[in-house]
């Protein structure tokens, strides 16, 4: 498994491209261990002093790094873990059904708004989305319904 790295504008995070899905969709961001449960790749991870945060993204994970270590220490501790866990078979996410965490969203776009919707997600995937994971976020469109954009930001 060859495992792609990029750096980020915060010296402190890192990107890790496994060549694999991490997740089908969406952005999860884990900031301590207890959290990290519901992930085992996150879970190994958090194993590592000086992790800090990890969020997974459709096609890489983002760690970032306590500031008093140094990333030729931990990238390859990271990259054993992440190549440890794909080779392990196991799932990026455990089922956990908790209705706390379950958020329900149910405005939906309409159908008149087709073309204006396009012009939003065309947007959204190569200008806005593309910042936002460089910094360490991530924009999910929603919902455009009655000139309203409902969108999920993670910051």
């Amino acid at each position: 498994m060859f495992i792609q790295t990029e750096p980020m504008p915060d010296i402190n995070r890192m990107k890790f491209y496994p060549g694999e899905p991490v997740l089908v969709s969406g952005t999860l961001e884990f900031s301590d261990k207890e959290a990290a449960e519901r992930s085992p790749l996150v879970s190994r991870l958090f194993e590592i002093e000086g992790v800090m945060q990890v969020t997974l993204y459709d096609e890489f994970v983002t760690v970032k790094k306590q500031e008093n270590f140094n990333w030729q220490v931990l990238k390859p501790m990271i990259l054993g873990a992440i190549m440890d866990h794909y080779s392990s078979g196991k799932p990026t996410l455990l089922e956990i059904k908790d209705p706390k965490e379950e958020l329900e969203f149910n405005i939906k776009d309409l159908p008149e708004d087709a073309e204006t919707i396009n012009q939003i997600q065309e947007i959204i995937n190569t200008r806005i989305k593309p910042a936002a994971e460089q910094m360490g976020g991530a924009v999910t469109y929603k919902a455009f319904n009655k000139g309203l954009l409902w969108l999920w930001l993670v910051v």
